[in-house]
């Protein structure tokens, strides 16, 4: 194998971040019942979660506030 092959590989497998947003994007679809944006998330699944949570900033916001 060539040296350059394992590090390809490597970045390839999905790391835990990746996961937290495919779970996350996931569920609110679910949530929502917005079935309609599954193909979107299947295809762009981090740019899918990143502009819902851009989106919501105000609420995910508020709940991380001290009361």
């Amino acid at each position: 194998m060539n040296k350059l092959t394992i590090p390809m590989i490597k970045s390839m497998l999905p790391d835990t971040f990746s996961m937290l947003f495919l779970g996350g994007g996931l569920g609110y679809i679910l949530e929502k019942k917005n079935y309609s944006h599954i193909p979107v998330f299947i295809l762009f699944p981090e740019a899918y979660c990143g502009y819902n949570i851009f989106k919501h900033r105000d609420t995910i916001i508020d709940r991380f506030k001290p009361t």
